[in-house]
Parts: C-alpha cells; sequence; structure tokens
C-alpha cells in the first residue's frame, strides 16, 4: 500500500515538471472560466461584515459519495487543470479513502457519456450541464464554489496560471506548478474541512484527524466563498513554497489550512539589502548623501539607504524587475521597501529632502512623503512597462519617521502599502507608544484600500526560542480589528514553528486567516475537542493558564527586556500546575495511543521549556553576581545548555524548530566551552528592575 502511494505521488510530480516544461513555448494568462471578471484583481474593501460568504443546505436532500458494497463515486477533473489542482484531487480521494476505505477513482480525460453520479472538480462544460442555474462565473479573486444536489457534487474555484511561466527559483530549487489562483484547490481543502469533517491541527499524521464511517453523505448545499485577505502565506513565511527553513510536513499543513495557496504573495523583508555590494564600485550616486557630505557606507552594507530622487536608481530597480520576472513569471508584487536601520543614513540631499513635506530638521519629521513619492515613481515606471500586466510596488510604513501618514502624497493605485505598526500582541503592554501605532495604522487604512498589515512579534515572552508565548484571546481580537480595516494581507514576523509551545496559536491564526468572519469560540472549542478528546478541557485550562502568565510577564516587567525576567513568571509554581494538568490529561486518554502522544508531544516542549528558565536564571543570576561567584554559575550554565541540546534532539519532530531555538536562544554548540557575557541591554534591564 505504502509503495503504491509513494509510486503515485511520483508519477504526480514528474508529471507536474513534464507539464511545466512542455507549457513553457508560450506565456499568456490562462484562466479556467473564460466568462471571470479578471478586471477586478484586489477586491473591493470590504465591509466590517461582509464576509464575502454564501452558504446554504438542504439537510432532506442528500448525495451519497461512497456506499459499501457499490464503492465510490467518480471524482472527474477538467482536463485543462494545473499539477497542483490535479494533485488536491488526489488527495481528495487519498482522504475520502481514509473515511471510509474506499478510494474513488480519478478521472482527468474526457467523457463519452455522462455518469449518473459524480464529484466535478473545477469547471467543465458537463456541470453547466447537470447545473443548469448555477452561476460558475467567479466574480472575485480565489472565489471558491460548492455545490450538490442529489446526484452530483462540484468542486471548483477561480483558477488562473501563467501559461510558460508556471516556476520560481526556490531557496534550493526550481518551484514547479505555480499558479496565479488556487480557488479550485482551496475549494478542495474547505469541503474536506468544513464537510467531511477533516482537520489540520499541526503538522504530520499525529495532528491530523478525520471521522471514519462505512458511508458517505452529504447534503445538497451551496456554498461560495472569497476570501478578503488575499496575501496569507506570510503568516508563516517560513512554511512558503520552495523554503528549505521547514518541513515537508509543514508546508503541507500551510497548504491544507489554505494559507498557502494565496494569490498575493509579498516579501516581508526589506527590499536593497544587495544594493552596496553589487553597485556601489560603479554607482556611488544611488546610495544616499550623507549629513558629512559624502555617499558611502554607513554601518552594515545591508542597511544602506538610497538616494530616492535619483531617476537612476528607478531605472536600475525596473532592471531587477525585469530579472525577477526571468526567475518568477509569475511574480506580481515586487519590493521596494527600504533597508532596515531607520534611524541613520537617509538621504540628505536637496531632491530627496524637497520630498519631505515635514523637514528633517522638525521634531515631528518623518519621511513618509518621500517614501511614498518613491514608490509611486517606481509605479509609474512599471506601468509603463507593463500596461497590461497586473503588478504592484510593495513600500513598508516602516520605523518612527515612516509609520506616520504622509501629509501630502497620494499612495498610487499599483502601490500595496505593508503596515509596520507593531501593536499585534501587545496589549499587556498598555503601552501609549502601541497606541499611537494602532492610530498611526488606521490613518494609513484611510488613505489606501491596498493596505497590508505586516506586525514583528515582539518576543518579549520567548516567542523566537520556543517559549510558550502565546496570545491567543488578544491576537484574535487584533486580526479581527485589522481585518475590520480592510487590509488585504497579514504577514507576521516571525512566528518559527515551535509547534510543541504554540500549537494552538498556529492553529487559530490559520483558520481565521482564511475567514475573519469565525468566531473565537467556535474555533477553539472545535481545536481542543479534536486535539485532545477526553482531555479537551483539562487541555483547554493548560493553554490558557499559559496565556494569562504570558500577559502578567509582559505587564509586569519594564516593556522591551520582559525576556531576561521570564523565570520570575514562569516560575516553580507554574511549572509544577503545568506539569500536573498534563498528567491528568495523560491519565484522561491512556487507552488512546494517538492523543497520549499528542500530551507527550507537550510534555516534551515543557521539558526544553524548563530548561531555558533555568538558563535565564542563571544568566541573570551571573549579571548580578560579583567576579567571585562568576565562575561556578558558568559552570551551572554549561550544564544546562548541555540538557537542552539533549532535549532539543531527542524531542519529537517539529516540537521545535531546533535550528532557531538554538540560533535565537544562542545555545553554545560546545557547552564545555560556554562562558556568559551580559548585554548591555540585559545590563540595562537590571538598572530598570531595580
Amino acid at each position: 500500500m505504502r509503495k503504491s502511494l509513494l509510486i503515485e505521488k511520483k508519477f504526480l510530480w514528474v508529471s507536474l515538471i513534464l507539464w511545466c516544461l512542455f507549457s513553457a513555448c508560450g506565456k499568456k494568462v490562462v484562466n479556467s472560466d473564460p466568462k471571470a471578471d479578471l478586471t477586478t484583481v484586489l477586491p473591493p474593501t470590504h465591509k466590517a461584515n461582509d464576509p464575502g460568504l454564501v452558504q446554504q443546505e438542504d439537510l432532506s436532500n442528500q448525495i451519497t459519495l461512497v456506499e459499501q458494497g457499490r464503492g465510490a463515486i467518480p471524482i472527474i477533473v477538467y482536463p485543462e487543470a494545473p499539477p497542483r489542482t490535479l494533485a488536491s484531487a488526489e488527495e481528495l480521494a487519498d482522504y475520502i479513502k481514509k473515511i471510509t476505505g474506499i478510494r474513488p477513482p480519478v478521472i482527468t480525460r474526457g467523457l463519452s457519456e455522462l455518469p449518473d453520479k459524480a464529484i466535478w472538480v473545477g469547471v467543465q462544460p458537463a456541470v453547466r450541464q447537470i447545473f443548469p442555474n448555477v452561476d460558475f462565473s467567479f466574480y472575485y479573486p480565489e472565489e471558491t464554489l460548492i455545490h450538490a444536489d442529489g446526484s452530483h457534487l462540484i468542486i471548483a474555484g477561480r483558477d488562473r496560471w501563467l501559461e510558460g511561466g508556471m516556476y520560481a527559483q526556490g531557496d534550493k530549487k526550481i518551484i514547479e506548478g505555480i499558479q496565479l489562483e488556487y480557488g479550485t484547490c482551496n475549494a478542495i481543502y474547505t469541503f474536506l474541512q468544513d464537510y467531511l469533517g477533516v482537520r489540520w491541527l499541526g503538522p504530520g499524521e499525529l495532528w491530523e484527524e478525520y471521522p471514519r464511517r462505512p458511508n458517505l453523505s452529504i447534503p445538497a448545499i451551496h456554498y461560495r466563498y472569497h476570501p478578503q485577505l488575499r496575501s496569507r502565506e506570510g503568516v508563516f513565511h517560513f512554511m512558503e513554497l520552495g523554503s528549505k527553513r521547514s518541513s515537508e510536513e509543514e508546508k503541507d499543513w500551510l497548504r491544507r489550512n489554505r494559507l498557502q495557496y494565496s494569490s498575493l504573495n509579498v516579501e516581508g523583508g526589506h527590499g536593497f539589502t544587495e544594493w552596496w555590494e553589487k553597485y556601489h564600485e560603479d554607482h556611488l550616486d544611488y546610495f544616499a548623501l550623507l549629513p558629512n557630505g559624502k555617499r558611502e557606507l554607513d554601518g552594515n552594507p545591508k542597511t544602506v539607504k538610497l538616494c530616492m530622487s535619483n531617476p537612476a536608481v528607478w531605472r536600475q530597480w525596473l532592471v531587477e524587475v525585469k530579472q525577477k520576472l526571468k526567475e518568477n513569471p509569475s511574480q506580481q508584487v515586487f519590493n521596494a521597501s527600504s533597508n532596515d536601520g531607520w534611524t541613520h543614513g537617509h538621504c540628505t540631499c536637496a531632491d530627496c529632502r524637497a520630498w519631505d513635506e515635514v523637514p528633517m530638521t522638525a521634531k515631528d519629521f518623518n519621511l513618509s512623503d518621500r517614501n511614498v513619492r518613491f514608490a509611486n515613481e517606481l509605479a509609474r515606471l512599471l506601468k509603463t512597462e507593463f500596461p497590461a500586466e497586473d503588478y504592484y510596488v510593495l513600500m513598508h510604513a516602516y520605523g518612527d519617521i515612516g509609520r506616520k501618514v504622509p501629509v501630502k502624497a497620494q499612495v498610487a493605485d499599483n502601490v500595496i502599502v505593508a503596515s509596520v505598526h507593531n501593536f499585534y500582541v501587545r496589549d499587556s503592554l498598555e503601552s501609549e507608544r502601541f497606541e499611537t501605532m494602532k492610530e498611526q495604522f488606521l490613518g494609513w487604512s484611510r488613505i489606501t484600500d491596498r493596505l497590508i498589515w505586516r506586525p514583528n512579534i515582539p518576543g518579549y515572552a520567548g516567542t523566537k526560542i520556543g517559549m510558550p508565548d502565546i496570545a491567543l484571546r488578544e491576537s484574535y481580537e487584533q486580526v479581527k480589528f485589522a481585518v475590520e480595516q480592510g487590509i488585504i494581507g497579514l504577514w507576521i514576523d516571525t512566528y518559527w514553528g515551535h509547534w510543541s509551545t504554540q500549537l494552538p496559536q498556529y492553529y487559530l491564526l490559520s483558520q481565521l486567516v482564511w475567514n475573519p468572519s469565525r468566531e473565537y469560540e467556535a474555533i477553539m472549542e472545535d481545536f481542543y475537542a479534536r486535539a485532545y478528546g477526553e482531555a479537551a478541557f483539562v487541555m483547554q485550562d493548560y493553554w490558557e493558564l499559559t496565556d494569562r502568565k504570558k500577559a502578567e510577564l509582559l505587564a509586569t516587567t519594564p516593556e522591551g527586556y520582559s525576556t531576561f525576567f521570564m523565570h520570575q513568571i514562569f516560575n516553580e509554581e507554574w511549572l509544577s500546575l503545568a506539569h500536573k494538568k498534563l498528567d491528568l490529561a495523560l491519565s484522561m486518554v491512556k487507552d488512546d495511543q494517538r492523543l497520549s502522544e499528542r500530551i507527550q508531544f507537550h510534555r516534551a516542549g515543557l521539558e526544553v521549556v524548563e530548561q531555558m528558565l533555568e538558563l535565564k536564571q542563571l544568566q541573570l543570576q551571573f549579571a548580578r553576581s560579583r567576579e567571585s561567584g562568576q565562575a561556578k554559575l558558568n559552570a551551572k550554565m554549561s550544564q544546562v545548555l548541555l540538557h537542552i541540546q539533549t532535549k532539543l534532539a531527542d524531542s519529537p519532530p517539529h516540537a521545535f524548530n531546533r535550528m532557531y531555538t538554538i540560533k535565537e536562544a544562542d545555545i553554545h554548540e560546545n557547552p564545555a566551552e560556554y562562558e556568559f557575557k551580559p548585554s548591555k541591554k540585559m545590563l540595562k534591564a537590571i538598572k530598570k528592575r531595580n
């Protein structure tokens, strides 16, 4: 059985590669529905209570998909289906088999006559005859359709791809089968979740849930939906297509929860990090004129700033766009975001300063007008060069001098603004600074309907190193708030895949980002019940206790310095209570091996957390101690680091993103040689706390 599945998967991917190679003879947009209105590339601004959802069911009229003794009705895929759509149809058949034990045949060739019953994947001529009263045109990006009567089921969506351009350069290899829109794929995963009861709670088979029954029927249904958030992959960008930073199981999780196959993929980073190395020898004029009257490096090459008013910079940016299109012909959004280090290095030439509505000498100086005008100039060149394409320039509203709303500059229609207003999961801080960011975010939402929210996670409670840094209700409410302002995407920096300590946070976001109209209680009650069975209420207590402790940590420590004091809130009392809750949960599911493994998965995470907290405590003691006692503390820290390394190595797959835990926690590869040196920030934190 396993061998046949491997052969089947290998066949699919070989077909995918050949399909892309043979389609390379031309480059035109192929649309699965020729009647669709493709002029609405970005949806109109959504109102708060307009989720883009139509859903009707008739329980009195059922279609039987599988019946023991009679088999399964066939899955018929439209003949032009691109490879990833075909692969999703095969997954549909796989999950029907998991549920019933019977795998429906998947038919991709044309039919000489209509079957009495079938599951139709994608719009094809036969379905217009079968469902004469259904509108099969798709008017919104990524629109999905599921419709069933007593005999037939259609699962379809808006599919668009670039003939001859379905490839992109990934981290290590070429990504094949890229589409502009994956409506049918996302419709399949919606059908599996909403109508067949499948859940992908986390990566891998351990966290997969589906019912088991001999017969499978669904009611007559009519479902249409188009997502407001067209940029979704960046919520967990380390799992994006082609990424080498995540496992295949994690990428599967992202795809099946309908985040990976989004239609507006953006870069969350800075746009010109390689320019100094590439161009400074021949084109110093590309770079900022510094206050000393020179165009030279001001620190790190990756944070160098540009002379934004220089037309030669604009033209070189366009040259790079053309190169990017060779590497990824389906790319639609091109980064023009200033490099990091917003506090220094900005151009002081007369032309750049003429773009500023608030002068550099003013107390409330900001570069927002300059940044918008720069993006607008690039957008103008982009549209002139590619008048028939729906291409966009991406700019960041970033840093204290870039987050403010521009005074006069108007954002061009083909500019997308990524709002780096960092009020995400920071309500516990009760900070005026973050309230101001929220007000600035609202200001940007009023001047553009092409706004992506791109917050940085503060990480004050150890998000990056794998601590139990979750904020369930708070994150839900803040994403809902941003959605109500009309954002078209979400990109978060950064959740790294520490599933054992942050799993419910990830699942909540996956469900909310696809459909922001869902209620918090509905998502979380379903999660706890599916993930932990009889131990659902105990595990809910476990996660909610952790959530409250994180909020307490942020509320009782100096802003920005909570990491150094986390052991004082996530203390022995919390650890004891957390272990007791896991013990109780295990006792409640002891006869269910699968559920027991899930609880043990979280226990493995808690054991690493316990060691991390001990390390933090020793580091703080070291920073406060006299020199005579530091050697002994260093020896203790070396032992703790060795324990952390061992526990990370022994932890189950996906429990932690080990590479990032080691990197962000500064875990020395040879603990015996570890010598701790308190950072300036740590010493400052101690002073503030005292």
